[in-house]
Formats: structure tokens, C-alpha cells, sequence
């Protein structure tokens, strides 16, 4: 016979594993500092890719200009502008990278938590035993 509590409970964990919950399962089988750091590194090499293209239009806009006064340029003091500039954009990026990344796998964290605890309570609905020794490490969080 079906129950409407079941029903619902079902309904609820289908709807969270079809829609935000491909995402959060994702990323909660990262630990936290690898998810990190892979955010990281992306991070890295975009905004290096989009500083060398930055410098590079730059330098095409004001060629003219730099040809003219090719003999007059400090080329170590433009040198040390560009690499105080790339260090201060990577330092802002990086931060901003992390704080999202650290947030995003905290919350990511604890809804896939709440998921567990629902299959959980839907495993007690059913009055099997857990006898999966996934669900309980999982629901005791020792994935991190």
C-alpha cells in the first residue's frame, strides 16, 4: 500500500537529485581543500590568461606611441608595474575565489547532509536496517 508520507519523501529527494543536488553530490565527494584548490588553480590560470591578453591589447593600442619613444622607456621600472600589478590581481582573485569556493562546499556539504538523513528516514519508513556502511559515514560527515 502506498503511503503519502513515503510519497513525499520520495518526491523530495527525486526532486533534489535531479535539480541542485547533481551539484552539491559533485562536489561533496571533494575533500574541502582539494575542491579548493582545483577552484584555485582555474583561477590562476584564467587571470593570468586574461592579464597577458589585457597587457597585450595594451601594447597594440599605444605600438605607435612606443616605437616613438622606444629609446626613452624605462623597461625595468614598466617591467615591475606589470609583475606588482599581476601579483595584486591574482592576491584579489584568489581571495574571492576562495571565499566562494569555501561557501559553496560548506552549503553544498550541508544539504547533501540533509539528503543523506532523508534516505535515512526513508530507509526507516521502509523498516529495512542500514545496512549500507555509506549512509553512516556519510550522515557523521567524515567525508571532509
Amino acid at each position: 500500500m502506498l503511503d503519502a508520507e513515503k510519497i513525499h519523501l520520495m518526491t523530495r529527494l527525486a526532486r533534489y537529485e535531479n535539480g541542485q543536488g547533481k551539484e552539491d553530490l559533485k562536489i561533496s565527494r571533494y575533500y574541502r581543500s582539494d575542491y579548493i584548490g582545483i577552484g584555485l588553480f582555474k583561477n590562476l590560470l584564467v587571470v593570468t590568461l586574461g592579464y597577458i591578453l589585457l597587457w597585450s591589447l595594451i601594447v597594440v593600442y599605444n605600438l605607435d606611441f612606443l616605437l616613438d619613444n622606444l629609446h626613452k622607456l624605462n623597461f625595468s621600472f614598466i617591467a615591475l608595474e606589470v609583475v606588482i600589478g599581476y601579483v595584486i590581481v591574482i592576491l584579489i582573485y584568489s581571495i574571492i575565489t576562495y571565499v566562494m569556493r569555501f561557501s559553496r562546499y560548506l552549503k553544498a556539504k550541508k544539504s547533501v547532509q540533509e539528503y543523506y538523513m532523508g534516505l535515512s528516514e526513508l530507509l526507516n519508513l521502509y523498516g529495512e536496517p542500514e545496512q549500507d556502511s555509506e549512509l553512516p559515514k556519510m550522515l557523521r560527515g567524515q567525508n571532509e
